[in-house]
């Protein structure tokens, strides 16, 4: 059971605690998001994530195709962001496959399969799946065969790219998942947010029940002390519409 597997035998990294080193337990919209995202897999059906900053959307996508990968043989997975670096890179804590490592570090032994790891890829050598991972271009995953294709930060990626990227998964897998927070109207991700075709799930701060704490209403806007804080230290409207409000017309670049 995901749920089970998370919570008993998975760690995160959050530098601002005090060890860095934290127990991953879920909160409940954490739940949700796991097991939905599971069943898209299962059902091969595309979702996209539209959330604000710091939901833990780019640890959970994470968190299922290592699970799959963990417990399924033959599974075939690849992981997609916009440079090389954020995707597998030595050391720095941004990077995809970093993440993956740093949950198989605090794993029991005895929990860890037999695996192979190279650059930009993770094989489990028990069942054979895997786990790959490419920079965006127009030809990601042009003739390639995979059970999900996660695309992290969708709308930071190069919009000439972005929108060929969609072309290019589109044969290669019936699940693909969309995550990032939003980036103005003018690129793929604003696009198929506005898709009826693809599921949509939103992970709005005010889910997260410490930052909801004395959540309130103004002007039909919802609010929190921790939102207040968050606003003050914001350089303009246009940081808070995107990282904070999932406000796709507030976050593009004003004149």
């Amino acid at each position: 059971d995901i749920l089970f597997y998370v919570n008993t035998f998975c760690w995160t990294y959050d530098p601002r605690k005090p060890n860095g080193t934290v127990p991953f337990i879920t909160w409940a919209y954490q739940d949700e998001v796991l097991l939905d995202l599971v069943d898209c897999i299962f059902s091969g059906r595309d979702v996209l994530i539209q959330k604000s900053r710091d939901m833990g959307a780019s640890w959970m996508i994470l968190l299922v195709f290592e699970w799959l990968w963990h417990f399924r043989g033959g599974q075939s997975f690849l992981l997609v962001s916009r440079n090389e670096d954020y995707v597998d890179k030595p050391g720095n804590p941004k990077s995809l496959f970093w993440k993956i490592d740093f949950l198989h570090k605090h794993q029991p032994e005895w929990m860890v399969p037999r695996l192979t790891r190279t650059k930009l890829r993770l094989t489990n050598d028990e069942n054979g799946s895997t786990i790959d991972g490419e920079s965006t271009t127009g030809d990601v995953a042009r003739g390639d065969r995979r059970t999900a294709i996660g695309l992290d930060e969708f709308a930071a990626f190069d919009v000439d790219s972005s929108y060929r990227a969609l072309a290019s998964t589109r044969d290669a897998t019936r699940c693909r998942i969309f995550n990032s927070t939003p980036a103005g109207s003018s690129n793929a991700f604003y696009d198929i947010s506005h898709n009826k075709e693809i599921e949509q799930l939103e992970l709005h701060w005010s889910k997260h029940p410490e930052k909801s704490i004395g959540l309130y209403s103004t002007d039909g806007k919802i609010r929190s002390p921790w939102y207040d804080a968050e606003c003050k230290r914001c350089a303009h409207n246009q940081e808070i519409a995107q990282e904070l409000d999932i406000d796709f017309a507030g976050s593009d670049y004003q004149f």
